[in-house]
């Protein structure tokens, strides 16, 4: 505070939010709720007043986006947009909460997709337990049990990466019988989603490998799941399945702080994996002339705070946003998001590549990669960075006789590189030629938030990684 410059156009106030010796003219924060209760003993009228001053089109939140594609921006939501989302929830969750629902929430609270989270606790009156710390994710869904959890896909990730680690660790034979039971189910789950009886043997097989092995992962999370819900960047139809089979279900949406969280949504009822769903009601999505997605609605901003170009720039006259993403609908009117446009890959040689296909799909293979970033732009073939997942890589060193632990360790192991590179392999053999992976780097150490690379929200800040590894990223273009 006292390295502040003296003359801040526009500084009224200086509140100390801890004690210690004040500047002059500063207040503490206990000075400041001191005050204010004293003033509102005097107007007590005061805060009525103010509510009934308020109305649909008034300013009700202002979020900064995250930056992962530039300077973040002040999004404007107003009384409507969070009332929209209020009544598109309070329609949704008539037909599908029971009693003795709950929620577990651990988004960050102060981002779009942990409010719309909050209002399902006041429009449906949903128990919903906070919890802000994922290192005990396991241990909070043990204890709440709940029936309903949303989260970002990395969460998802990682809950698959442990449990696929634990197998490993429990030997051959234990692993053997865990992706026997994952197969099983798997099987099973297509039948039901393609709406055909299972027959007696298939039935008899899941009630085996549901008394063996998945109702023991179900038990992990708290035995009570009755929907995950995805949202704040693509999810790996592979990794829905997958949690599909052993029970549990992932609903992947679809929107942006732009859109109060929410535009499209699968439904317990009306599910396709692969797909963010079907717009909600009342809510309009087309797709331009450059693949881009437009969504116009009452769910859709009025602007960026103190931002008229931008806002320009993402508001048509007529409402329809540009949102930056790439996707199409297809027949039954379901969208399916492709790629976002400032992330898209030209190669020296012309050709369009969308990295986060080829990130989700290695990293739903690989049971050891916890992050993988794609890089490509202007060069003539792409390439990739990679983070193994400290846990599941050691559980496979263990099973195999090696004694490396660190996440350095790991990483430089020869046998987990040549066990990653045997799956960037099979990914290259069902990719476009240009799509496919000259080389990977595995970073000797984790990706955090800390080193500014990953948001709260948990998706990479590309254009620092970028940045960042620039000379391992060369040297995987000049090594023969």
């Amino acid at each position: 505070l006292r390295r502040l410059p003296g003359g801040l156009a526009g500084l009224q106030h200086r509140i100390v939010m801890e004690g210690g010796d004040l500047p002059e003219g500063a207040r503490s924060l206990d000075e400041l709720e001191r005050s204010g209760a004293a003033w509102l003993d005097r107007h007590p009228e005061a805060v009525d007043a103010r509510i009934d001053s308020l109305g649909p089109g008034d300013l009700a939140t202002l979020i900064h986006t995250s930056g992962t594609t530039g300077p973040p921006k002040g999004v404007m939501l107003v009384h409507d947009n969070w009332m929209f989302q209020a009544e598109a929830l309070a329609a949704d969750l008539a037909t599908h909460l029971r009693p003795g629902d709950k929620q577990y929430l651990f988004l960050p609270l102060a981002h779009a997709f942990g409010k719309l989270c909050e209002l399902i606790a006041v429009v449906a009156g949903v128990p919903t337990a906070l919890e802000g710390d994922l290192d005990i994710l396991s241990e909070g869904l043990q204890h709440t049990q709940p029936s309903l959890v949303a989260a970002v896909p990395r969460v998802f990730e990682k809950i698959h990466l442990r449990i696929e680690a634990r197998a490993v660790a429990a030997g051959s034979g234990r692993h053997q019988l865990f992706t026997w039971a994952v197969g099983v189910g798997e099987r099973a789950a297509q039948r039901r989603l393609a709406g055909q009886p299972l027959g007696r043997r298939l039935a008899l097989e899941l009630a085996a490998a549901d008394r063996l092995v998945l109702r023991r992962l179900r038990s992990a999370l708290g035995g009570r799941i009755r929907a995950f819900v995805s949202g704040g960047a693509p999810l790996s139809p592979e990794l829905a399945r997958f949690f599909y089979a052993a029970g549990m279900t992932i609903l992947e949406g679809y929107g942006m702080t732009e859109t109060s969280a929410g535009a499209t949504a699968n439904r317990l009822d009306d599910l396709a994996f692969g797909t963010v769903g079907r717009p909600l009601p009342g809510c309009e999505v087309r797709i331009g002339a450059d693949g881009e997605i437009l969504i116009r609605g009452r769910n859709v901003m009025r602007g960026y705070w103190g931002r008229p170009e931008a806002t320009a720039a993402a508001l048509e006259p007529d409402g329809w946003l540009h949102t930056g993403d790439l996707g199409h609908l297809d027949d039954a009117g379901r969208l399916h998001i492709t790629g976002r446009i400032k992330d898209l890959i030209i190669t020296a040689g012309g050709k369009n590549i969308a990295p986060q296909g080829l990130e989700h799909r290695l990293k739903a293979a690989c049971p050891l990669l916890s992050e993988v970033v794609v890089v490509g732009d202007g060069r003539p073939c792409c390439v990739a960075l990679a983070w193994i997942d400290e846990e599941a890589a050691a559980a496979w060193a263990g099973a195999h006789g090696l004694s490396a632990r660190t996440h350095a360790e790991l990483s430089t192991q020869p046998e987990v590189q040549a066990l990653i590179q045997g799956y960037v392999e099979r990914l290259n053999h069902r990719v476009a030629p240009h799509e496919r992976l000259k080389r990977i780097h595995l970073v000797d150490h984790p990706i955090t938030e800390v080193q500014a690379l990953i948001t709260p929200s948990l998706k990479v800040r590309r254009a620092a990684v970028v940045e960042r590894y620039a000379v391992e990223i060369e040297a995987l273009y000049t090594q023969r």
